[in-house]
């Protein structure tokens, strides 16, 4: 699949997807052309580890239950249930808050699992204000077969929707999670999902792959699930805010074993569905064949028009290739010539404040 008709695709996707995020275009046309025959997309999944792309929800940032959600409690600890590599002895048992917010707020938020399989050892988050996300992704070793696991959170009132599922699946009775019920779904060639209420009238899911034991995988992993609402979001990188737009997401994904180069992610939504993103990566090779120069910087600008009006903005800083991507819908408030030059504006102030490939060193996100 050539550049042009993969980038085609992605924008149509664009318009049909769930909320999902961007990564660097260049590991977005490898990952279309690895899955282009896989066309049921992931919520999470799909959306960090195949398409990748923003789609930026629609909600407001979360405003209140703040000084509640701070307040963490642990789960209820499961009686021992084997391992994914066959050992026994009770699961980790994460940390969570004793309640939901209405929305979550990106800026303050994380989610964490542990039990994850080495096998899948390309890995994300993604923080939104309607669910907090993550997915492990990777081949098994002997069959080299992909396999996908994904966790999706959701604030309180709101119905998470599992687009792998139908109304042919019904689930039965599983494990208690965190004192509460839960429900054990098997879900076709893309394993189980394990569905239960992290907190008073919030969901969250699990899905596993086929893996040797999977229910128990997924038990493990619910049982290790922990949020923080309290601490600051960290990225590798600053910049000046967008004028005229609100945060709406972070991404990040990762590789332990260093399969997958890492990418940081912070995307703003504007009027309408406009949106404006900064996606980092490892320099690498280069941003590629410079277009332009932006304050004296060399910049390779690509713009696209097809259902939309998107420009990407690709300039190094430090050992980071930074892409800002700038999609237009119309609006009153400003016009397409506009947003692209608010685009390269954007992407010249970008600045590397940490080391991409160690998050532990990442400052708290703190726009200009």
């Amino acid at each position: 699949m050539d550049e042009t008709r993969a980038r085609a695709l992605l924008t149509r996707i664009v318009d049909e997807a769930p909320p999902a995020s961007p990564v660097d275009p260049d590991r977005v046309i490898e990952r279309v052309e690895a899955y282009r025959h896989r066309r049921t997309r992931w919520t999470i999944a799909t959306a960090a580890a195949l398409v990748l792309v923003v789609v930026v929800a629609t909600a407001a940032l979360a405003t209140g239950d703040h000084d509640e959600a701070q307040r963490v409690t642990p789960a209820a600890r499961p009686s021992g249930v084997p391992s994914p590599s066959g050992s026994t002895g009770p699961p980790d048992v994460g940390t969570l808050p004793p309640t939901a917010p209405a929305q979550f707020d990106p800026a303050h938020s994380d989610i964490r699992v542990t039990g994850v399989p080495d096998s899948l050892d390309d890995r994300g988050t993604t923080l939104s204000p309607t669910y907090l996300g993550y997915y492990a992704v990777g081949r098994d070793p002997k069959t080299r077969k992909q396999s996908h696991l994904q966790v999706l959170v959701g604030p309180r009132g709101r119905t998470l929707t599992n687009h792998l599922k139908s109304a042919s699946h019904s689930g039965t009775d599983g494990p208690a999670i965190g004192g509460r019920p839960s429900t054990w779904t098997a879900i076709g060639d893309f394993g189980f999902e394990l569905r239960w209420d992290w907190a008073p009238n919030a969901e969250a899911y699990v899905v596993v792959p086929k893996l040797p034991d999977p229910r128990n995988l997924a038990v493990r992993i619910a049982s290790s699930l922990s949020i923080d609402l309290s601490t600051a979001t960290r990225l590798p990188y600053t910049f000046e805010a967008p004028e005229h737009f609100t945060l709406r997401e972070f991404q990040t994904t990762t590789s332990p074993t260093g399969i997958r180069a890492p990418s940081a992610t912070v995307a703003y939504g504007g009027p309408g569905p406009s949106y404006v993103s900064i996606n980092a990566n490892p320099i690498g090779n280069g941003i590629g064949t410079a277009t332009t120069t932006i304050e004296d910087r060399p910049a390779r600008v690509v713009d696209e028009r097809s259902m939309t009006e998107l420009t990407s903005v690709v300039m190094a800083t430090g050992d980071l290739k930074v892409t800002a991507s700038c999609s237009y819908r119309q609006n009153a408030e400003f016009t397409a010539a506009q947003l692209k030059a608010q685009c390269l504006e954007l992407a010249a102030t970008v600045q590397q404040s940490a080391d991409l490939e160690n998050q532990a060193e990442w400052p708290p996100f703190a726009p200009r």
